[in-house]
């Protein structure tokens, strides 16, 4: 299972009669996957395995191990944090060359969830 939210905000201006801009604000929430008894596990490489407690590798002890979500090792429902942070500007400009012609063009980033 997995949540997603998004939510878009959007102005036109009419600069002038051949020329338009539009400006907006996207705000994501991609959600994470999750399993509806929290029986996912996460693997944490820098966690000493509880299963080889007091064995040595070249002094140290043994890294890597297995956390259940929604534990105190591993606190999120989810693999990952959820992410509230991302927000991406819109732009799109459009211009009428005549009564059949329009050129347009827009630019706005690309949303990574990481």
């Amino acid at each position: 299972m997995m949540d997603y939210e998004g939510f878009f905000l959007t102005d036109t201006f009419q600069a002038t009669k051949k020329l338009s801009i539009t400006a907006g604000l996207r705000y994501e929430i991609p959600g994470v996957y999750k399993e509806r008894f929290d029986r996912i596990a996460t693997f944490n490489r820098y966690e000493p395995n509880p299963a080889l407690t007091g064995i040595l590798v070249n002094g140290k002890p043994v890294l890597g191990a297995y956390d259940p979500v929604n534990t105190p090792n591993h606190p999120y429902r989810g693999q990952t944090a959820e992410h509230y942070g991302l927000l991406a500007p819109r732009i799109g400009i459009a211009y009428r060359l005549n009564n059949t012609t329009v050129i347009r063009t827009g630019r706005g980033p690309i949303l990574h969830s990481r």
